[in-house]
């Protein structure tokens, strides 16, 4: 069961035990714990919650790629690897050896430029979430920057 709360407060309770409480308008959930057999803990997680992210805004950014694809005679994948490491979300930066063969370890990443102060070379890089990992902002920040990119190159090219 998931249950959208808000953390409200948390006691000393008895015995060197806490009492955490959560503010929920969920009444299925409240119905369903309530029937819970109280002499059984339960495991429990405890993470921000998002708004999962519409299949319309995931389906409309493979209609871009594929567009994108079809206008520059492009692979699908090529296209959408550019797209992300041009206009994604960076998930963390990685100090990674200039031997090793980045396509074999991240689908999404650029190069920053060569890493100082290491004993063996290194480069350092970008490396960006994948799309099915990114939220509702993230997707929507993605496809408006490629339209934008679609509507620039259509005025250069009008113009």
């Amino acid at each position: 069961m998931k249950i959208k709360a808000t953390f409200t407060r948390a006691l000393q309770g008895e015995f060197g035990a806490q009492e955490v409480t959560f503010t929920t308008y969920d009444k299925n959930a409240v119905l369903q714990l309530k029937t819970q057999d109280r002499t059984k803990p339960l495991s429990l997680e405890v993470k921000q919650y998002r708004e999962q992210r519409s299949l319309d805004a995931n389906a409309y950014f493979h209609v871009l790629v594929s567009k994108i694809a079809e206008m520059d005679y492009q692979s699908i994948d090529d296209v959408k690897r550019q797209l992300v490491c041009d206009y994604g979300t960076v998930a963390f930066i990685a100090r990674i050896p200039a031997s090793a063969n980045l396509d074999d370890i991240y689908k999404y990443s650029r190069l920053i430029g060569e890493s100082k102060g290491t004993k063996e070379p290194c480069n350092d890089w970008y490396i960006f979430k994948p799309t099915h990992t990114l939220d509702t902002k993230e997707m929507s920040r993605l496809n408006f920057k490629i339209i934008r990119q679609i509507f620039a190159a259509k005025l250069v090219h009008s113009g």
